[in-house]
C-alpha cells in the first residue's frame, strides 16, 4: 500500500495526484481535514514496514498518539518527505529525527545540507522536480497565442532583516557579505557561501548557530536577490520589445503598468491550468528559485508541453542538457544574450520546433510519476542508501 498525504497548498496537492497516476495501490489522505487521522487508523492493520508514505513539505508527518509517540515511527513505515523548498525552512520537522523518514530534496546542495547537519537522514536523496503533460491543450506551434509565458510570483524582500543575537553585529556583516558575493556571482549557492563564511569569518560557531545563519541568508538575502533578478529579467525583455505574459498571484502589476501591451499580467490560475497554458506558448521562461544543483518543474513542464524552455543555468541542468539543442540557457549576469537568443527563437520557427522535438525526447522519464519511482526505488536498491550525490559533498571540510 502507498499512502499519499495531501496538504493545503494547491500546487502540492496537484503534484501528489500526478505522482500517483501509475500507483495501483494508492490511498489518498487529506491532512487538511480535522479527522484525517481516523482514516489512517482505520487502515492500521494494513500499515506496516512495507508501506510507503508520500508527503510534500511535511504534511501529516508529525502524527502523534496519545502517549506522544509518532505513529509512522511506531509502524516503521517508509516515510518519504519531499521538501520542495530549502530544508532549513523545515528545521522543526528535521529535528524530529525520525528513523523511518527519508528526506527527499530537490537540489543537490540541499541534500548535502541535510546529510551534514542531520546525519540521522543519511538515506536522504536528491531528486529534481518533475513535470506533467496536458496533451489536450497543446496547440500547433504556429497557432500559439503566447510568445513568452512566465508562471510565478515576484519575490519580495523581507521588510525587516532577521537578527542573529549570537553574532557581534547581529548578522549585519553576514547579510552584507552574502548580498554582495551572491549578486556578483549568481551561480554561488547558499551552502557553498556559508561553508566559506564559517571557515574564514566565524570558525567557532556551534552547529545550531550555523543553522540560524543559513536560515537568515535564505530568508533575507536569497529572497531579495531572486526578486531583483526576476524583475530585471522581465524588464530586460520588455525594453527589447519582447512581449511577456505572466500568470501570478501578485507582485507584477507595477511592471505591467510600466510596459502596457508588452508585459501582460494575468491573475493566478490553478496549477493544472498553468500546465495547460504552456501548450499555448512558444517559449516558457524559467527563473530558477536559487536551485544551483537542481531544476524547477517549469523546465520539465515546458518540455513535456512542447514550448521552448528558456532557463537560467544550474550545475545540474548544464550537465544534463545542451544549449541550442534541447534547451536555451541564459546567465543572470548576461541578460543581453538572453534577449539575443529569445529573438532568434521567435524569428526562426523551424529552429524552435527542432528544440521542442529534442526536448520532448529528453523529457521522457521526467514526469512526477517517474520521480515517485525513483524515490521508492532508492529504498529497494542494495547499497543505495546514503549514496546519492556523494560526488557533491559541499561540506567536505566543514568542522563539526
Amino acid at each position: 500500500m502507498t499512502i499519499f498525504l495531501k496538504g493545503k497548498l494547491e500546487v502540492l496537492r496537484y503534484i501528489v495526484e500526478q505522482m500517483a497516476v501509475r500507483t495501483k495501490d494508492a490511498v489518498f489522505v487529506d491532512t487538511t481535514e480535522n479527522d484525517f487521522f481516523l482514516q489512517i487508523f482505520e487502515m492500521d492493520s494494513e500499515i506496516d514496514e512495507n508501506t510507503h508514505v508520500i508527503t510534500l513539505n511535511n504534511a501529516g508527518v508529525n502524527l502523534l498518539l496519545e502517549g506522544g509517540e509518532n505513529y509512522w515511527e511506531l509502524k516503521n513505515v517508509k516515510l518519504h518527505n519531499i521538501q520542495v523548498d530549502p530544508p532549513i525552512f523545515y528545521k522543526s520537522t528535521l529535528d524530529l529525527q525520525l528513523n523511518c523518514m527519508q528526506i527527499v530534496t530537490v537540489d543537490g546542495y540541499h541534500n548535502q545540507f541535510v546529510k551534514h547537519y542531520y546525519p540521522v537522514y543519511q538515506n536522504s536523496i536528491f531528486v529534481p522536480l518533475g513535470g506533467a503533460r496536458d496533451a489536450e491543450h497543446i496547440k500547433k506551434y504556429e497557432e500559439r497565442e503566447i510568445e513568452i509565458l512566465f508562471l510565478g510570483g515576484l519575490q519580495g524582500a523581507e521588510e525587516q532583516q532577521f537578527e542573529i543575537p549570537m553574532l557581534a553585529d547581529k548578522g549585519k556583516g553576514l547579510h552584507e557579505m552574502a548580498m554582495q558575493l551572491m549578486t556578483e556571482d549568481p551561480n554561488l549557492s547558499v551552502e557553498t557561501f556559508m561553508e566559506a563564511y564559517f571557515q574564514a569569518v566565524e570558525p567557532g560557531l556551534t552547529e545550531q548557530v550555523q543553522l540560524i545563519c543559513i536560515y537568515a541568508v535564505y530568508r533575507d538575502v536569497v529572497r531579495a536577490i531572486r526578486g531583483m533578478y526576476q524583475e530585471k529579467i522581465i524588464e530586460t525583455l520588455a525594453l527589447a520589445g519582447i512581449p511577456v505574459t505572466i500568470y501570478s498571484g501578485g507582485g507584477w502589476h507595477k511592471l505591467g503598468e510600466a510596459y502596457p501591451g508588452i508585459v501582460t499580467v494575468k491573475e493566478r490560475v490553478s496549477f493544472a491550468e498553468c500546465v495547460g497554458l504552456i501548450g499555448n506558448s512558444k517559449i516558457c521562461l524559467n527563473i530558477q528559485p536559487w536551485f544551483k544543483y537542481g531544476a524547477h518543474d517549469r523546465v520539465y513542464n515546458a518540455m513535456l508541453n512542447e514550448a521552448v524552455c528558456v532557463t537560467d543555468i544550474s550545475e545540474y541542468l548544464v550537465q544534463h542538457f545542451t544549449h541550442g539543442q534541447d534547451i536555451i540557457f541564459y546567465e543572470l549576469n548576461r541578460l543581453d544574450k538572453l534577449v539575443e537568443d529569445v529573438k532568434y527563437v521567435l524569428a526562426n520557427p523551424d529552429y524552435a520546433k527542432m528544440i521542442i522535438h529534442n526536448q520532448k525526447q529528453r523529457a521522457v522519464g521526467q514526469t512526477w510519476a517517474d520521480r515517485l519511482e525513483e524515490i521508492i526505488g532508492s529504498c529497494a536498491v542494495e547499497g543505495k542508501k546514503g549514496a546519492a550525490n556523494e560526488d557533491y559533498n559541499y561540506f567536505r571540510t566543514a568542522d563539526r
